[in-house]
């Protein structure tokens, strides 16, 4: 065989190799290709197992906290109490101090601060032990606010397992919740029927959603002003719904309780939960306003003094009461708007609005944001990209309220106590923070709504600002590259 010959039969050899490698690679790959669907269903379990432990993990701890808060004097207390007092005959609106059970629920408070028709819905847990019905209630609360997180985060379609797990992991970090969940107040449920409501009105359910906003109202006074806004945007069956509601409630606990519970409610109770009005805790905007004549009593003095605590406080009824006029006006006009985003936005903005007009809003009544923080984000999904500062003014609305404004307070104390820069009026303003925080977040809901106007109107400002913040974004983004 001629050497020709024989590198012939070795190109073909080493052609017929590679040919072969080839194919076999090809086959490997294809076993691969078909076998890959095992490691992936695998790493799906992996992360609901992981997610679901993290879960169940930050459920078990909650309902930890509710037990050890069911044995400690809470804000349930009053309520027990006064369902008690309802049970043995006596006056609902005597002194917490006098009650025979005061011994193993003494809280700080004087009076039952809550509406009467309360009492009729906390009647079946007076029959119950007070350690008893207070872990009960505990357990309802936490599950109101672990189902409106839920029912929020299908809406904002984000419901998953690890949607849920990461909304309740956040929430055992955020003060508000933490604090509404050691006192057993009624933030929670209130929470869950404010959602409620508001999804059955979006689905078109006006009188089941008017029901539910009329016994939020008999709970707390508040929920009430939202049955204007179904005025304003002409939802006639909610508004009658609603309001026959709360007056069916009242009428009923009125002949149950009798008049003398609805004039010490409006006497004495009253009266005395003015005196709430300039302390620290509180966030209203009110509060705000009156502890600049008021000082914090004992160890602030009062940035601008001269002016008697009465009259102060009138001052702030009437600033925030100027507040809620000028939100109503706003919504009034962004009916003019078409479509949902300014029936969100006015949504929102009226929930965060009546979280300060009224005179006493402690710190741990901000749960009720998570409507608005929902409200806005669905919002901003229908309309045009807005500028950055619009963002920027959204976090300094929402940063306070997700737990620094009660840093800031501590703070205040702190520095009050330790007398670092002198018991000066100035530092009453630290505590203020909050409740800033929470005009801002209005004013960003406001503004949000001027913009959703623009746009259906179809000025040339959209489209300005629109794309100066594209092409912000390509220069940062080839500025990254």
């Amino acid at each position: 065989m001629s050497g020709l010959e024989q590198r012939g039969d070795v190109a073909a050899m080493k052609k017929q190799a590679e040919e072969e490698a080839t194919l076999e690679q090809k086959r490997v790959s294809y076993r691969f290709g078909r076998g890959c669907n095992i490691p992936a269903r695998q790493k799906r379990l992996l992360s609901w197992l992981g997610w679901g432990i993290l879960l169940s993990l930050a459920v078990l701890l909650m309902t930890y906290q509710v037990q050890l808060a069911s044995q400690q004097p809470t804000d349930f207390c009053q309520d027990y109490a006064a369902a008690n007092r309802f049970i043995q005959g006596t006056p609902i609106y005597l002194p917490l101090r006098l009650w025979a059970g005061y011994g193993d629920c003494s809280v700080l408070l004087t009076y039952d601060a809550h509406p009467p028709p309360s009492v009729l819905f906390f009647l079946p847990l007076a029959l119950l032990p007070r350690a008893a019905a207070s872990l009960v209630w505990g357990i309802c609360c936490l599950a109101a606010y672990l189902g409106s997180g839920l029912l929020l985060l299908k809406e904002a379609g984000w419901r998953s397992l690890k949607g849920l797990a990461l909304f309740v992991i956040a929430s055992a970090c955020w003060l508000p919740f933490l604090f509404s969940e050691q006192l057993l107040n009624m933030g929670q449920l209130l929470t869950l029927l404010l959602v409620l409501a508001w999804l059955l009105e979006r689905r078109g359910h006006q009188n089941w959603a008017g029901g539910l906003l009329g016994l939020a109202s008999l709970l707390k006074i508040w929920p009430v002003v939202l049955l204007l806004e179904a005025l304003i945007w002409k939802r006639w069956r909610l508004a009658l719904i609603g309001g026959l509601t709360a007056l069916c409630g009242v009428a009923l606990s009125f002949i149950v309780l009798g008049p003398g519970t609805y004039a010490a409610y409006a006497g004495p109770v009253q009266q005395n939960e003015t005196t709430f009005v300039p302390t620290d805790a509180n966030i209203s905007l009110a509060g705000m306003v009156s502890r600049l004549f008021t000082g914090i009593v004992p160890l602030l003095p009062p940035l601008i003094p001269g002016v008697q605590p009465p009259a102060a406080i009138l001052l702030g009824e009437g600033v925030a009461a100027a507040l809620l006029i000028g939100v109503l006006a706003i919504i009034w006009w962004g009916r003019q708007i078409e479509g949902e985003t300014a029936q969100l936005l006015s949504q929102g903005m009226l929930v965060t609005t009546l979280l300060l007009v009224f005179p006493v809003s402690w710190y741990w009544m901000l749960i009720a944001l998570l409507l608005p923080y929902t409200t806005t984000l669905l919002a901003l999904r229908k309309l045009a990209r807005p500028p950055r500062w619009w963002y920027v003014l959204l976090i300094l609305g929402v940063l306070p309220t997700l737990g620094p404004g009660w840093a800031a307070l501590r703070f205040g104390w702190d520095l009050t106590l330790s007398h670092a820069g002198g018991p000066a009026g100035w530092e009453a303003l630290l505590f203020d923070i909050s409740t800033l925080g929470l005009l801002v977040f209005i004013g960003a809901q406001s503004w949000l709504l001027w913009w959703a106007r623009q746009q259906q109107r179809g000025l040339p400002v959209v489209a300005k600002i629109s794309a100066e913040t594209s092409q912000e974004e390509r220069a940062d983004d080839e500025h990254t590259v």
